[in-house]
């Protein structure tokens, strides 16, 4: 690729995984949602979203146009009453600023944040859902990854 630097692909991405994520902790502030467990999850996706935006570099020109938004979004204290006005602002204004992970992972991310996002407002997913247990498939056959070697129980029922 492109030894290690930042593809404007990769940034875009980055910036659709952060966009999904924050869409998710605007759905999971409805009241059918407000279980010990999603609120949990919610707090932890609140804390990794502050924190990827508390990783922009300020002196970077094109975070300090935007660093009403940066400075927002870098508080944990932000996130607690999401508006949708909120997510369009973010989708424009923040999340084209995020910095990109590894490409790989961040595709994964995506795939499964979007399954989360359609499961909570109530649309299908079956080609996500398809998409993923091919993934799962494939990589059920790389037996030299110890992580993959502890799973292998649970990768294999998947295939089933």
């Amino acid at each position: 690729m492109n030894k290690g630097k930042v593809t404007a692909n990769m940034m875009a991405l980055q910036g659709a995984v952060f966009n999904l994520e924050f869409q998710i902790a605007y759905k999971l502030q409805d009241m059918e949602h407000q279980t010990e467990r999603l609120i949990a999850y919610r707090n932890a996706l609140i804390q990794h979203m502050s924190g990827k935006v508390q990783e922009l570099n300020r002196g970077n020109f094109a975070v300090r146009q935007h660093l009403k938004y940066v400075d927002l979004y870098s508080q944990q204290s932000n996130y607690q009453t999401l508006s949708y006005e909120d997510t369009l602002l973010v989708r424009e204004e923040l999340a084209p600023l995020i910095l990109p992970d590894e490409a790989s992972a961040v595709r994964l991310d995506t795939l499964m944040y979007g399954i989360k996002l359609a499961y909570l407002i109530g649309r299908k997913y079956g080609k996500d859902h398809s998409d993923l247990l091919k993934k799962v498939s494939a990589i059920s056959t790389v037996a030299n990854i110890p992580e993959i070697m502890v799973q292998v129980d649970l990768l294999c029922e998947s295939n089933r």
